[in-house]
Parts: C-alpha cells; structure tokens; sequence
C-alpha cells in the first residue's frame, strides 16, 4: 500500500470514527422496542417491565427507581406516565403522607405506602 493510500485510508477511518454515532446508541436503535418485552435496565439503575411502542414506554408497565426505591405500576402513554397506575413508596419518602395511609393503622404496614393515581 502506498504512503498516500494509508495516509487516505487513516484520514477516512478516523473522519467515520468521529461521526458515527456511539456503539450503545446504535445498538439501541437496533433493538427497536415494540410489544411486550422483558425488563429493560436503565443506566441509573432504574428498571422498566412492561410494553413498548416505537422505542417508548407505552401501554401497561411497571417502573422500578432505583434512587428513590419509588416503584409505579399503570399505563404509559408515549413514555409518561398515563391513565391508571398505582405508586409504591417508602414511608421515609418525601411523598408520604400518614393520613392518607389507611392501611397503615389497620395492618401495620410500615414499609410502602401505596396511592391509585391518575394521570
């Protein structure tokens, strides 16, 4: 191969290195989520079960936050929560809210607090 081909070759391997998109982004194109599909694992821990459409959260699901060990089950609409679905949290979450936790007195449940919610 002659200088000036390398030298090509080197230009143009790295001129497509540096506008292709990221491998996690293509792979991601790729696996094009539609229907139901098994639990997807986000980068910050959160995890998603549920379905899918057009790569975004839609239809039923439920969503598990790893930071604020939230956890809602319900619909989904274009990847926001909508309609019906149901909110689990920690008593020691910033949400809670004693009085409105009926279960509370009654079977001394002292680890989530739940909410019917509707977006």
């Amino acid at each position: 191969m002659s200088n000036q081909n390398y030298l090509s070759f080197i230009h143009s391997y790295k001129y497509n290195e540096v506008t292709t998109e990221p491998k996690w982004k293509k792979k991601d194109r790729l696996s094009h989520k539609n229907g139901p599909h098994a639990t997807v694992y986000m980068m910050n821990g959160d995890t998603y079960f549920g379905e899918w459409k057009d790569n975004l959260k839609h239809g039923h699901g439920t969503y598990n936050y790893y930071k604020t060990k939230r956890i809602y089950d319900g619909e989904w609409a274009f990847d926001k929560r909508c309609g019906e679905g149901m909110l689990s949290i920690r008593e020691d979450d910033p949400l809670y809210d004693p009085k409105l936790n009926e279960l509370k007195e009654e079977k001394k449940q002292k680890i989530l607090w739940m909410a019917i919610m509707k977006y």
